[in-house]
């Protein structure tokens, strides 16, 4: 039931804003696994996507397949064995690094930090995960990298991340998520200041311009 379900959700998976406006012909895993890790490269036989995939710096052709990853265009961490929790849903790809446990459903760090891997694996290694109605939670144990810098900064001022895996050792189905509430996140108050330099204090600050109206709205 696991593999089956992860393979179906694998070509619904949240890809970058290029890939998510092409018309994939195909999905799924060529002569062996992407070089750099990540989820398993994708095929792509139309002339106008493969035009648009050659100008995008986090696409390249990779053993005759075209494959989409963070780790083509940003700076990466060196890697290292890492564990955590996996949360996959419809339309997310979570991952609570350092998390053993089931996370609780409205943990403001849910959407902070995202998971590049073969979910098709995962399924290997969980056979008896069940496609939940709000989400499945599984343990990890991989060799992967995180993006060096945050992509993002919410409006309470976490950072966004996300982790390439680059072998997975080990995958085990920890349980079902909970209910999630959307309207408990959009009530969360608006925290964000720039306390860094760099580029975190640069998105930090676009944070602060991009949430300002919500802080405004919230304390009418």
């Amino acid at each position: 039931m696991g593999r089956r379900y992860a393979r179906s959700m694998r070509c619904d998976r949240r890809i970058s804003i290029l890939a998510a406006a092409l018309l994939l012909t195909a999905c799924g895993s060529s002569d062996g696994a992407p070089l750099d890790g990540g989820a398993p490269l994708r095929f792509e036989r139309d002339p106008e996507a493969v035009a648009l995939m050659k100008n995008d710096p986090c696409w390249r052709r990779e053993k005759g397949a075209w494959h989409s990853s963070v780790g083509h265009c940003r700076e990466m961490s060196p890697s290292k064995r890492m564990t955590g929790v996996f949360v996959l849903t419809f339309e997310e790809r979570s991952f609570f690094p350092n998390k053993t446990a089931i996370p609780d459903a409205n943990d403001p760090l849910r959407f902070t930090h995202e998971i590049e891997l073969d979910y098709d694996a995962v399924g290997k290694y969980a056979p008896a995960s069940a496609a939940s109605e709000n989400g499945d939670a599984f343990l990890l144990t991989f060799i992967g990298r995180r993006t060096r810098d945050p992509y993002s900064v919410d409006c309470q001022g976490l950072p966004q991340y996300t982790t390439v895996v680059d072998r997975l050792i080990s995958a085990r189905y920890i349980g079902p998520m909970g209910p999630f509430d959307v309207e408990r996140l959009k009530a969360l108050p608006t925290t964000v200041s720039v306390r860094h330099d760099g580029r975190l204090g640069e998105l930090e600050a676009e944070a602060v311009k991009r949430c300002s109206g919500r802080r405004s709205a919230s304390s009418n």
